[in-house]
């Protein structure tokens, strides 16, 4: 609530209608509006698997209609001959069930070395390591490997926490919970993931383009899940080191 400081697993002692001072999903994103198509590169992944999945799928759409119109055309029974009495064509039918299973070996196999590839990214070695404390009804950011924490208070929007971040540097998140299930959101770059109870999610992301762009918690965790909300603001690499040089210890906001 207004002047009281929410640690993780706190709860303020004067109960607040959800709708008092509600602060409306607002902040449109500042910087120059490129991040989103270059800083997702599951998308481009998936665009490419689903491409090849989709062109797959119209080959074999395409054959089957084509085979079932050569059967309505040539073995149809007519006045001058009767329908054909074949009952199977072990030919044409095993070559079909190969080209099938071929293709979803083939489809696996695509989908499974590019996640792989993916997922092995996230564990390269980061220039940068932000653990990601979630709690209700607020953040908390978390350099390793440098004396600083940012937290936020949350308290209707008005003291929401800034992630700060280096343009062009590889970052591994680590999330985790503190109390109930959560969600990391970053809409400007479409990337969500789940935080958990005693458990680390991870992920791995490289922002190419200065800005600020708002995320927010998109799990449904409490009464307050509307206002669990944060800045991220990505800054040159020069403004970002004189920012952890002045933010060392504890901050708020």
């Amino acid at each position: 609530m207004p002047g009281r400081s929410w640690a993780p697993g706190a709860m303020s002692a004067r109960h607040v209608s959800p709708m008092q001072g509600r602060v409306p999903l607002r902040r449109l994103s500042v910087g120059n509006g490129r991040s989103r198509a270059h800083s997702v590169p599951y998308r481009n992944t998936f665009n490419r698997v689903f491409t090849i999945e989709s062109g797959f799928a119209i080959v074999i759409f395409v054959v089957v209609l084509l085979l079932m119109g050569t059967a309505l055309v040539f073995f149809r029974s007519s006045r001058r001959k009767r329908a054909s009495r074949r009952s199977e064509w072990t030919l044409l039918e095993g070559s079909w069930v190969v080209f099938v299973f071929c293709m979803a070996v083939f489809l696996v196999w695509l989908s499974l070395t590019n996640l792989s590839r993916e997922t092995a990214s996230t564990y390269k070695k980061p220039a940068l390591v932000v653990k990601v404390l979630g709690f209700q009804w607020c953040w908390r950011f978390t350099y390793v490997g440098h004396d600083a924490t940012v937290q936020g208070t949350c308290n209707f929007g008005k003291t929401l926490p800034t992630l700060v971040l280096p343009r062009n540097e590889r970052v591994r998140f680590e999330l985790e919970s503190n109390d109930v299930v959560h969600e990391f959101w970053l809409p400007h770059i479409d990337r969500k993931i789940e935080l958990f109870p005693n458990h680390v999610n991870t992920f791995a992301e490289t922002f190419r383009h200065t800005g600020r762009w708002e995320g927010r918690c998109a799990e449904f965790c409490g009464l307050y899940h509307d206002y669990m909300e944060f800045w991220v603001r990505v800054e040159s690499k020069s403004a970002y080191a004189r920012w952890l040089a002045h933010h060392h210890g504890f901050h708020v906001g």
